[in-house]
């Protein structure tokens, strides 16, 4: 009995290693809309021809009042994104700069600050 025990717990690893390979080759869950009530941040994961939002369950979020040296375009980003989520007309933004800079900082900022809002963001893949 000891040795059909042993080839059980061996089959039952090889099992595990093998789902493992299967989710790596398989696509990825669809979620319901209700997601976007429950997440604030969201990835696209690419399968063949298509692919699906996934929430990111715990997002690196920022306080954009911990940024310095760059007031002015804080300020012109907090009031384009509150255009943006009241609906107004709001622009584009390019944020360009020196890596660390704190580009990816802002946008994590905004989100922060405007997520209670309605604002939600995708990250880059």
């Amino acid at each position: 009995m000891e040795n059909w025990d042993g080839i059980i717990a061996k089959m039952d690893r090889l099992l595990e290693r093998v789902e493992s390979i299967i989710d790596i080759f398989s696509p990825p869950a669809r979620t319901d809309i209700n997601m976007f009530n429950e997440h604030i941040a969201f990835r696209w994961v690419r399968w063949q021809d298509s692919g699906s939002i996934i929430p990111v369950e715990h997002p690196h979020l920022f306080d954009l009042d911990d940024l310095v040296g760059v007031d002015l375009a804080r300020a012109e980003l907090i009031r384009n994104t509150d255009q943006f989520v009241e609906g107004y007309p709001a622009n584009n933004v390019l944020l360009w700069g020196e890596r660390g800079t704190g580009k990816s900082s802002c946008v994590k900022g905004l989100l922060t600050m405007f997520s209670s809002r309605g604002l939600r963001v995708r990250q880059k893949t």
